[in-house]
């Protein structure tokens, strides 16, 4: 991947790139050598396991007899929905968990970087429910910036499992996807604390509209800081979760 320059690389959110027509597209888009005097093209498709049948289907030929300036990274967190055919065609590598003492440097870090009121107590117990992973420390620590009670924290945390698919769901609202790929997404929560999902959520467009660069990137995620400021009841399920979505969507 030697001198793979930024216009030859191209990254693949399988969130919302699950289609066969989707990677067609990418598939012919190999067809042509890399610009710019770069010898490589490098293809990272994130969250692969999220990938249809049709598309990993289409992928199989490209992937196992890629042109000699091709590269493909697939990242996972569930290498066990990725298909075998794919995993015999691909070199594994397995990212170890990274160390207790190093996610409390990462968390402290960010705290003192941001300015965030966040006592030590709780940076323990955002670096111990992390399970040795710098993405969920953060996403924890997102959780968790005004909490002052530790179990309060560890509350809000144990819900956290479907993390990433939460995730994915505010970048989907971000996108301004179709109702059937939000759906898509919700299903994948089932089973979820609604008020855990709707937690993340505001935490998550609180940093948009803080960070927005224009107006309308401001007005957006205002409206979704409004559809989900609703405490959820338990007891409800996901339908504050769809109406939330609803309104985002279609009001």
């Amino acid at each position: 991947m030697v001198g793979c320059t930024k216009a030859n690389l191209m990254e693949i959110d399988a969130a919302t790139n699950t289609g066969i027509d989707d990677m067609r597209n990418v598939s012919q888009s190999l067809r042509y050598a890399p610009i710019g005097g770069s010898p490589t093209k490098v293809l990272i498709v994130d969250e692969c396991h999220r990938l249809s049948a049709a598309a990993w289907a289409s992928l199989l030929k490209i992937i196992e007899e890629p042109p000699s300036y091709v590269y493909w990274i697939f990242c996972t967190t569930e290498l066990s929905k990725v298909p075998q055919t794919i995993k015999t065609r691909c070199t594994s590598y397995k990212i170890e968990r990274v160390r207790q003492k190093d996610l409390l440097h990462l968390v402290a870090f960010v705290v003192d970087a941001e300015r965030f009121d966040v006592p030590k107590e709780i940076q323990k117990v955002i670096v111990e429910t992390a399970d040795g992973s710098p993405r969920q420390a953060l996403v924890n620590l997102g959780i968790c910036t005004h909490v002052r009670d530790v179990s309060e924290a560890k509350a809000l945390l144990s819900g956290i499992d479907e993390d990433t698919q939460i995730i994915d769901l505010c970048r989907l609202l971000t996108k301004g996807v179709s109702w059937s790929t939000l759906i898509k997404c919700v299903e994948e929560l089932d089973g979820t604390n609604p008020e855990t999902i709707r937690i993340l959520i505001t935490r998550y467009f609180s940093k948009v509209v803080i960070s927005a660069k224009n107006d309308r990137n401001a007005v957006q995620a205002l409206k979704v800081l409004n559809a989900f400021s609703t405490p959820c009841n338990q007891t409800d399920g996901m339908a504050p979760i769809l109406l939330a979505l609803g309104e985002v969507r279609f009001g």
